[in-house]
């Protein structure tokens, strides 16, 4: 296949959150030609309305607005960006062969960073809502969707307590349901939950199934140890936050895998494909959070960029610093 220059890179990340666009600017600034392929903006940390923990930030900044920082900033020495899926990843001898819905794109080498895919509830009639009531993690971004109205979140980790506690400001009624008798978020965010008198706990419970016509209308719940003893609870939009997988798809014949579809690499995020690399909560990294993310976004990038020179047999420049004395 012929290809056009503009499409043609040095290095294709794949993602568009903390660690893809972390691992645009650190190759950017090495003056690699980059292409960042984006199915959506923001990644997991869109969806958090208030991020507190990123050194830096002392005063609460929504997520989105945080990774459009990192955007422009990658943007800014040189990167391009993309808004498209990418559908597919083949390997020839010495490239890498991107496929999307607008094109197919050549590169050197790849970083992986596509972070993670919401779960569905899994029950009956679940997929008829999808958008039509039913959302997932914090996807109230217009707050007038729920204006007024009965909202129930489902999870107990970070991302449905921030859920919660968005949508209180201005719902009607916030119920958040969670199968156990305990949530597994972060402290502060279990208090504030616990001490806000808008938000109705319904712990050690189990959604059974959902019911509307055109839309949502009700969620029927029930004792997660005796699935008899039923409640339905009457709203408007409910909110599914109960984790995340990686779809893996588009790279699952290319690169080595976990039994749970998280991408395989080292610690300077190499894969077991020579050029193939891998960042952020895509991968088997043990804690999924937005600086982690954005610092094995930095490691993979540099260790694309060691890649490239040595394919095009070039000089690498210096590291950033180097151990001068031995104490």
């Amino acid at each position: 296949m012929n290809f056009k220059a503009s499409n043609i890179f040095d290095l294709i990340i794949i993602g568009g959150g903390a660690a893809a666009f972390t691992a645009a600017i650190f190759a950017a600034r090495r003056k690699l030609n980059v292409l960042v392929l984006a199915k959506e903006i923001g990644g997991q940390a869109a969806l958090t309305s208030a991020i507190e923990n990123y050194p830096g930030i002392v005063e609460p900044l929504d997520g989105i607005t945080l990774i459009r920082r990192f955007r422009l900033q990658a943007e800014k020495f040189g990167a391009k960006v993309n808004v498209e899926e990418v559908t597919n990843v083949r390997k020839s001898e010495e490239e890498f062969f991107v496929t999307t819905p607008q094109g197919e794109y050549r590169a050197v080498s790849v970083i992986a960073a596509f972070g993670l895919t919401p779960r569905d509830l899994g029950v009956a009639h679940e997929a008829e809502f999808k958008g039509r009531g039913i959302f997932y993690s914090m996807a109230i971004e217009d707050s007038t969707l729920v204006v007024g109205k009965q909202v129930a979140v489902v999870g107990g980790g970070n991302s449905a307590l921030e859920a919660a506690l968005r949508a209180v400001h201005d719902a009607a009624r916030v119920y958040l349901i969670h199968r156990r008798n305990e949530f597994r978020g972060e402290a502060i965010l279990i208090e504030r939950v616990t001490h806000e008198p808008r938000i109705v706990l319904r712990l050690n419970s189990t959604v059974l199934d959902v019911a509307g016509d055109d839309r949502l209308h009700s969620v029927t719940i029930a004792d997660s140890a005796d699935a008899s003893h039923k409640e339905e609870l009457a709203i408007d939009h409910l909110v599914v936050a109960i984790g995340f997988g990686v779809d893996a798809r588009c790279i699952r014949s290319v690169v080595e895998l976990t039994e749970r579809d998280e991408i395989i690499v080292d610690e300077v995020g190499k894969t077991t494909v020579p050029g193939f690399f891998a960042a952020g909560d895509a991968t088997m990294i043990r804690d999924k959070q937005l600086i982690i993310s954005a610092g094995e976004g930095a490691k993979a990038a540099l260790s694309a960029y060691q890649y490239f020179v040595a394919v095009k047999g070039l000089k690498p420049l210096g590291p950033d610093w180097t151990v001068k004395v031995r104490i």
